[in-house]
């Protein structure tokens, strides 16, 4: 199969090399899920609008109860 390099053809290749590049790129994507998610799990209570809570709490008691990891 023809590979193409700038819109032209540039030499023959296995098809067995697109397919690799198709893995090699949910790969990619698949690792920047993961580290999205890992990014996202974290406990927004007690942060505030603007200058945080003004009252005392135990974030990290509320985030054990919640399912987050510790702070």
């Amino acid at each position: 199969m023809p590979a193409y390099t700038h819109l032209q053809r540039a030499q023959p290749v296995r098809m067995a090399h697109y397919f690799l590049a198709y893995l090699e790129i949910y790969d990619r994507d698949e690792e920047r899920f993961r580290d999205t998610l890992k990014r996202i799990d974290q406990m927004p209570l007690g942060s505030g609008a603007l200058a945080g809570v003004d009252f005392p709490i135990d974030r990290q008691m509320t985030a054990k109860e919640l399912g987050f990891p510790p702070l």
